[in-house]
């Protein structure tokens, strides 16, 4: 096999590096007559690099192992110049290297995280775990000085970037930094407010969450105790029967438009129903408080509340004969329909 390498020679050792993959070559007799060396040279299986190191003096009929305990390459002995045999020892020593780097994590807060960075290289290793360039104190978290990083409750806090330090006797090396993205669960900075509108209206409520985006939005209808309906785009009936009916659009917003159509029963009297919202994200769901939706008959003008123009606007379709001042929807429009519409707007719907 034609290869450039190492010259010629004799009564040198050799000795297979497994961690590294390469087959170490030191010393050896170059000619006949004795002509020693101390060069030192690696086989990849491929090529010959020569590593060019301070070690041990020029000798030959040495030996040579590999401690795969250590990951060092061991040599002991040998004869130097002019014959003299010695006992020595020298070990190889494979600088640090990270054979696989952290990597990014994302976590709810409370939850663990971890990182490990795969070190390479002679041992004995060390490691030294670091929040951005901060070294984590090992006392208060051993894990810090192993090659695993354990962190428990995670909070935002805790966010940021890590990496890790690997020394060994032969110098050290720092992995990439990994990221450390902590979520937390969905809360309420603003609770939906109450509204009310006209039996063909629709009125506005609002949410404002907290946490980690992004978000999911669910609007919920009471139709009977501990029972939500969701609420879609389109109008969708009711338990209670008859044309009731409640949508909310747009869906997944925090700010919706809620109409509800009333259950069958007395027209002058108001309804009141509970909606609330259902929020999520990665890390959990949460409601909000209720608030009341209340179907007001005497807002006549759909204004959204009771001004003294719904009165007027009353009166108005009541001497025009118009189906819609018929209040209490008996008997057609009559005096009736005034007492009752002014009874309804002096309690307040």
């Amino acid at each position: 096999r034609a290869v450039s390498g190492p010259s010629p020679r004799g009564d040198h050792a050799m000795s297979y590096d497994a961690a590294r993959g390469v087959t170490v070559l030191f010393g050896g007799n170059t000619e006949f007559f004795p002509h020693l060396n101390a060069e030192t040279w690696e086989w990849s299986g491929t090529a010959w690099t020569q590593r060019v190191i301070s070690g041990p003096s020029r000798r030959l009929i040495h030996a040579i192992a590999y401690d795969a305990a250590r990951g060092v390459t061991v040599l002991f002995g040998g004869a130097t110049s002019g014959g003299v045999m010695n006992g020595e020892t020298w070990e190889l020593c494979t600088a640090p290297s990270i054979s696989a780097p952290p990597s990014a994590q994302t976590v709810c807060s409370g939850n663990m995280a971890s990182f490990t960075a795969t070190g390479a290289g002679s041992s004995p290793r060390t490691y030294q775990w670091r929040k951005g360039t901060v070294p984590i104190n090992t006392v208060a978290n051993p894990s810090a000085a192993t090659a695993t990083l354990s962190l428990t409750n995670v909070q935002p806090a805790d966010a940021g970037s890590y990496d890790c330090i690997v020394t060994n006797a032969c110098g050290s090396v720092t992995s990439n930094a990994a990221t450390l993205t902590v979520n937390t669960p969905p809360a309420f900075s603003q609770q939906p407010a109450s509204g009310a509108a006209c039996p063909t209206g629709s009125a506005g409520f609002s949410i404002t969450a907290a946490g980690s985006s992004p978000f999911t939005y669910q609007w919920q209808l009471q139709t009977a105790p501990n029972t939500w309906q969701p609420l879609a785009n389109a109008p969708a009936p009711l338990p209670c029967g008859g044309s009731a009916s409640a949508y909310a659009t747009p869906i997944n917003s925090p700010h919706v438009t809620i109409g509800i159509r009333p259950c069958p029963g007395s027209p002058t009297a108001p309804q009141h129903f509970q909606v609330r919202c259902l929020v999520s994200n990665a890390c959990g769901s949460v409601t909000s408080n209720e608030a009341t939706y209340t179907i007001c008959p005497a807002d006549f003008n759909c204004s959204g509340s009771l001004t003294i123009n719904d009165i007027f606007d009353f009166l108005a379709a009541w001497f025009a004969s118009d189906p819609r001042a018929d209040f209490n929807a008996a008997n057609g429009i009559g005096i009736q329909d005034i007492f009752d519409f002014l009874a309804a707007w002096f309690v307040g719907c």
